[in-house]
């Protein structure tokens, strides 16, 4: 065997999910047609983002093989039957077959560049050792992440993420005194992780409080709020509104409805308009699925979890009226694509090329969804349809779906078997491509988010693992940098950011941090910013901060992680920036 090819045969050896992805790959095949090429729609520079947006994926793929490819399965059904290739040292009995280029190709095609790649981290203990299961995670703009358990302990947990090499971790200087598992949380415009209600394991120890988690100064504190709610919530959704305020709804309950206040750190009814009527409406009594939209319009995605939530739930909105207020009303979606249940599943709203809402996986426990729906919410109405998009390969229920810089989104997850596939999302071409298999079991109680070097964060579920996914962008070239940005800038603001790769960037995004739990976070989204590059000053770009009309529901006052990616899709690693 030649000594390249032996080096090429080990990095297979050495990446035990590319040796598997490229046997199966051999093995899958019934005619010599089906090794021409990658199995699946791989673009050879997938993900890249040009300026000029209907072109940017053409396909410029050679064939793998330049052999006789009958070959191949002759020799695999003559010599390996059964079982097939059980290692690519067996491919160098095939004597008719120039291995040495064609195993590069396989390297190149099966590896990191299209499929990412997982890196076990450690696991979510205390400081003392002790496991610490995970059942919430928020990304603070700390660059710390909080971890609420999943049990009916009172203490949460922190992962500093400066050390990227061990896990390193604390508690609170001052814990909540109330079990938080089962709550409800969204970001407040300070940066502020607010959490409402919980209570544990229990629906019947639900909570009626509210916490406030203040990451500054480090390692952070828990705070009570003034005011509790006017009942008791067990797996309540809240949204912060583009007004600062924060909206809560159910938790066990048939849907009534309160405002947080920040001004005031205390909660109050909303009602119908003109009436003293508290505002009620039949959803699923625990975690509902809903998204800020930019036009400060509430939307229900049907996701949801137990508590009544039948196959056919339709979809709804929520308008204040007047629009910074307490009162308003839901509208009941009168279209509905599907009689599907989505218990258990997720949704994201896209920002980008217009606004979507897209509903992935659910079906309960005991089944799973490989279904996909989506809704343009751009200009909404009650007739506005479910879209029929491209259904994952598998069904799965309890799936993590998680916005990436690049727009597209990376699902994980929500299977009940180790070396489960990941998928990921491309909202130009409307198409899944797998992704590396995830290590571990991760289905329920099991949350993901995004890390502001741009990799993605799994943990909870069936164990105390963290893993961490690299996603293609980050083998695809040198990373862009950030040399400088501002801390703080304004709705609506020209501001100036500096980097090296100036004239290579062609676009920048703001991602709000993640808070999710039991799949359901109201904080995602991907706001492009318009920019301009400073030909006066070379490393110099003039980008403007979002803006939308007031309240600003598009991107609400707070903590953002500032991408720049260049022409390949490689995003840099974020700064973190304050819209005000």
């Amino acid at each position: 065997m030649a000594a390249k090819t032996q080096k090429d045969v080990k990095d297979i050896q050495d990446a035990p999910q590319v040796h598997r992805r490229i046997l199966n790959f051999l093995n899958s095949a019934s005619r010599p047609k089906d090794l021409m090429y990658p199995p699946q729609p791989i673009r050879a520079e997938r993900g890249q983002v040009h300026e000029d947006v209907p072109t940017r994926y053409e396909q410029k793929l050679e064939p793998i093989f330049d052999a006789d490819l009958s070959k191949v399965i002759f020799h695999r059904r003559e010599s390996f039957a059964p079982f097939g290739f059980r290692h690519t040292r067996e491919l160098f009995e095939i004597k008719e077959v120039n291995w040495s280029d064609i195993i590069e190709k396989l390297l190149h095609y099966f590896g990191h560049r299209f499929y990412g790649h997982w890196e076990p981290f450690g696991d979510t203990e205390r400081p003392d050792g002790s496991a610490f299961s995970v059942a919430h995670a928020a990304m603070l703009h700390t660059s710390h992440v909080l971890f609420l358990p999943q049990s009916d302990a009172t203490e949460t947990l922190l992962w500093d993420l400066t050390d990227e090499t061990s896990p390193h971790f604390e508690l609170p200087t001052v814990q909540p005194t109330e079990r938080l598992f089962c709550s409800g949380h969204s970001f407040l415009s300070d940066g502020k992780l607010l959490a409402v209600g919980g209570g544990g394991n229990s629906a019947g120890n639900a909570i009626a409080s509210g916490w406030k988690f203040n990451p500054v100064p480090a390692p952070g504190a828990w705070s009570q709020t003034a005011g509790s709610m006017n009942q008791a919530r067990w797996y309540p959704t809240a949204v912060t509104l583009g007004d600062n305020r924060v909206m809560v709804t159910c938790g066990n309950t048939i849907g009534e409805t309160e405002i947080y206040n920040p001004s005031t750190d205390s909660f109050s009814p909303v009602t119908l308009p003109g009436t003293m009527t508290p505002v009620a409406k039949s959803f699923p009594a625990r975690y509902p699925g809903f998204h800020l939209l930019p036009s400060g319009v509430i939307f229900f995605s049907r996701t949801g979890w137990h508590g009544g939530l039948t196959p056919g739930r339709n979809a709804a909105y929520f308008t204040f009226n007047p629009p910074i207020s307490n009162s308003g009303q839901w509208t009941e979606m009168t279209s509905e694509m599907t009689f599907e249940d989505r218990r258990e599943g997720m949704s994201v709203m896209l920002l980008h090329p217009f606004v979507r809402i897209m509903v992935i996986g659910g079906g309960g426990e005991s089944a799973g969804l490989s279904g996909v729906e989506a809704m343009d919410v751009s200009a909404l109405s009650p007739a506005s349809p479910w879209d029929p998009a491209v259904d994952l390969p598998e069904a799965r229920t309890h799936a993590n779906a998680v916005l990436l810089p690049d727009g597209s989104v990376f699902v994980c997850g929500g299977m009940s078997t180790a070396n489960s596939p990941c998928r990921l999302y491309d909202p130009f071409t409307d198409g899944w491509s797998e992704m590396a298999a995830l290590p571990s079991v991760k289905g329920y109680h099991s949350v993901a988010l995004l890390l502001p070097s741009g990799r993605v964060m799994v943990a909870g579920g069936s164990n105390t693992k963290i893993e961490i996914f690299y996603p293609p962008y980050l083998y695809r070239g040198a990373r862009p940098t950030i040399t400088s940005a501002p801390s703080l800038v304004h709705h609506g603001q020209t501001f100036s950011i500096e980097t090296p790769e100036a004239e290579d960037i062609v676009k920048t995004v703001l991602l709000r941090p993640m808070a999710v739990t039991h799949q359901t976070d109201t904080e995602q989204r991907v706001i492009e910013m318009t920019f301009l590059h400073d030909h006066t000053r070379p490393n110099r770009l003039v980008l403007t901060a979002p803006l939308g009309g007031y309240p600003r529901s598009l991107a609400p006052q707070g903590y953002y992680m500032l991408f720049i990616l260049n022409r390949g899709g490689v995003p840099s690693v974020a700064k973190w920036i304050y819209l005000h």
